[in-house]
């Protein structure tokens, strides 16, 4: 009798916003293909430009200060080039995946959503939106999470909200919570607190 073959790891297909630009969403990202890579996935990557030092894996579309149909355009494209490549999608940015998955190239794949946010509230809570704008976002959020054959989230807390709030059935939405990189998150406090001018005697709170 043979011993059993253990099924080969899929090849996913990652879409997200930004590379090197500031932002929880952007780190994350990073952080998920380099431990996929890690673990022997080969991973595939679509995301908005600037960029540098990007692997090889990682594609780099149009500028985002581009106008947004060029950029959909673009990121669309990407994501065909890369449809032959990949057995899974995991969309970090409802809005320029929302094409390729819904419509385009990337269809008939399984669909995993990280849920980073509600992207509509807080434009609506930035101000200056016109309500037909958040509107239209929230209609991509909610195409995007009904679309989703998985979602993934970081708590309890972001669970409720697309349980409650976008009407996702909670068993459909796994909650992750964040690792921590210990060899680069260990700073030295003293040194911190010279570098950002705090006082030794002053309380910080950081959320």
């Amino acid at each position: 009798m043979t011993g059993a073959v253990a099924p080969e790891s899929p090849r996913p297909l990652l879409l997200g916003l930004g590379w090197d630009r500031p932002g929880g969403l952007n780190r994350y990202l990073r952080g998920l293909r380099t431990a996929l890579e890690q673990a022997g996935t080969p991973t595939r990557t679509v995301v908005l430009a600037p960029a540098t030092g990007v692997p090889d894996a990682v594609t780099v579309v149009a500028h985002e200060d581009a106008g947004l149909p060029h950029r959909l355009f673009l990121y669309a494209r990407a994501a065909r080039r890369d449809r032959a490549a990949v057995d899974v999608v995991d969309v970090h940015f409802g809005l320029f995946a929302w094409w390729p998955v819904r419509w385009g190239s990337l269809r008939d794949l399984p669909v995993v959503v990280h849920f980073h946010g509600p992207w509509s509230d807080e434009s609506a809570a930035s101000g200056g939106r016109a309500p037909a704008r958040v509107r239209a976002k929230l209609a991509v959020e909610r195409s995007m999470y009904r679309r989703a054959d998985a979602l993934v989230v970081l708590s309890e807390a972001f669970k409720r909200v697309l349980v409650e709030d976008y009407g996702v059935a909670p068993w459909r939405v796994q909650v992750v919570p964040p690792g921590l990189d210990l060899d680069r998150f260990t700073p030295d406090r003293s040194a911190a607190r010279r570098r950002l001018e705090i006082g030794a005697d002053e309380k910080v709170v950081f959320t």
